[in-house]
């Protein structure tokens, strides 16, 4: 919240503030001293003070549209170093790096072969025409 002044205003901030509210890990903090059961009581309440002022209508909560783009997430893709450790990521890093070697070595006698072929085409004698 702290670099995007727009999110600050659309929080109800009045002013531009480069530091952050409250430290990052009072959240969690807070949410491990209230317990599962206490935060979906605090929900539960919410949801129906919403309903009784008629700040929304109960069909609302018949579909849930969660957006994740502003949390972390934790996703492993597969050439993250945690999921090659040991010996069986040895391995494997040895064997893809021997792969690329032969691959750029391809690389470079395919591009080498082409050269000389196309030079030899050039170099052909073209037929005249009768």
């Amino acid at each position: 919240m702290r670099e995007n002044p727009y999110f600050q205003y659309l929080c109800g901030e009045e002013f531009f503030c480069h530091a952050l509210p409250f430290d990052r890990s009072s959240m969690t903090r807070w949410r491990g001293r209230m317990g599962e059961e206490r935060i979906v009581a605090l929900l539960q309440e919410s949801l129906s003070l919403a309903v009784k002022t008629g700040a929304m209508k109960p069909s609302d909560t018949r579909q849930v549209i969660v957006d994740t783009t502003l949390q972390p997430k934790n996703v492993m893709f597969p050439t993250d170093a945690k999921l090659l450790a040991g010996q069986q990521g040895d391995a494997v890093n040895a064997i893809l790096a021997a792969a690329g070697y032969n691959f750029s070595l391809l690389l470079r006698w395919l591009k080498d072969f082409l050269s000389r072929l196309i030079a030899l085409l050039q170099l052909r004698p073209k037929p005249v025409a009768a």
